[in-house]
């Protein structure tokens, strides 16, 4: 029963992101009327930063996961400044 509930949690996280990539691409979009490959772009190194943050092993796997966020908005920050 426990990995029927991880599995269900892992899902919807994943579920949760795909949405989230989808809503900033349809406001791009609605706003802007092109599409803005690069937001996908953000959201790939940000998922690659995550993945080798949590092969990592170092420390508790929820800080790594926010550090991966943290550095994937960072970057997206500042491609939007340059």
């Amino acid at each position: 029963m426990s990995a029927f509930i991880q599995y269900t949690l892992q899902g919807l996280a994943l579920g949760g992101f795909y949405a989230l990539a989808a809503l900033g691409l349809a406001v791009i979009f609605g706003v802007l009327g092109v599409v803005n490959f690069s937001h996908g772009a953000c959201y790939m190194l940000g998922a690659v930063g995550a993945a080798v943050l949590l092969e990592a092993r170092e420390g508790p796997a929820g800080w790594r996961s926010v550090v991966a966020t943290a550095a994937g908005g960072e970057i997206a920050l500042w491609q939007q400044k340059r």
